[in-house]
């Protein structure tokens, strides 16, 4: 493999242990303050620090996303490390919520102008191998720009933990997370943020399903033009 077609993985999450603190220690605000052994991801990891010396001015490269494990014993510890290294199969699959994270934290550390807004596009497109244009990408760019994101990701959160209003789990999901419907949400966007709104709390509360609310939008659109 070239080097270069790690570039992709660097919005994969690596998999750490945090190996100088404790889990209630650990504060999230001061991630490089502690260190890690690296369980998942550790080619990756070395490949994207060449790659960063490659190409100095890819922001992209400069920083990581990790899944951290805190508080193990040291026989957890093993047998973490055991069942990556014998099945090299112990990886985070990230959901459709933690891509739009990630989208929303692009923006956030991106200066605001039209060339940092279409390298931001890229780069959103790259995390979710899709096409700038599609509709999946329209999804995500009107969802982290909602005054609601934040409503937006605990809807996401709750699809992914089953306990959406009529939810049911296929087969295949019984053992991950759950993947959301995301494209059902392309119209919503299309209503005021107070509508928005108004159906996200419906789910929210337990009143709607994903299908009910789409229902919902499809009615006020309908009343919209009568």
């Amino acid at each position: 493999m070239e080097m270069d077609e790690y570039l992709d993985e660097a919005y994969q999450p690596l998999i750490v242990v945090l190996n100088n603190a404790s889990k209630e220690a650990f504060n999230e605000t001061n991630v490089n303050g502690y260190k890690y052994d690296i369980i998942g991801g550790q080619h990756s990891f070395t490949a994207i620090t060449q790659l960063s010396e490659k190409y100095p001015y890819n922001n992209n490269l400069k920083s990581r996303y990790a899944v951290v494990y805190a508080g193990l014993t040291e026989e957890e510890r093993k047998c973490l490390a055991h069942r990556h290294n014998h099945t090299c199969a112990f990886t985070y699959k990230m959901t459709f919520s933690d891509k739009v994270k990630m989208c929303k934290d692009r923006l956030q550390e991106m200066p605001e102008s039209e060339e940092t807004r279409s390298q931001w596009e890229k780069s959103c497109a790259m995390i979710l191998k899709e096409k700038v244009d599609s509709v999946t990408m329209n999804v995500v760019f009107g969802i982290v720009q909602s005054a609601n994101y934040n409503h937006y990701v605990r809807v996401f959160a709750m699809f992914g933990e089953g306990r959406v209003k009529a939810q049911k789990l296929k087969a295949s999901e019984m053992l991950s997370t759950p993947q959301i419907p995301h494209t059902k949400f392309m119209d919503i966007l299309l209503l005021s943020e107070d509508e928005q709104l108004t159906l996200l709390e419906q789910v929210l509360d337990g009143l709607s399903s994903i299908t009910e609310m789409a229902k919902e939008e499809a009615l006020l659109k309908k009343l919209k033009t009568v």
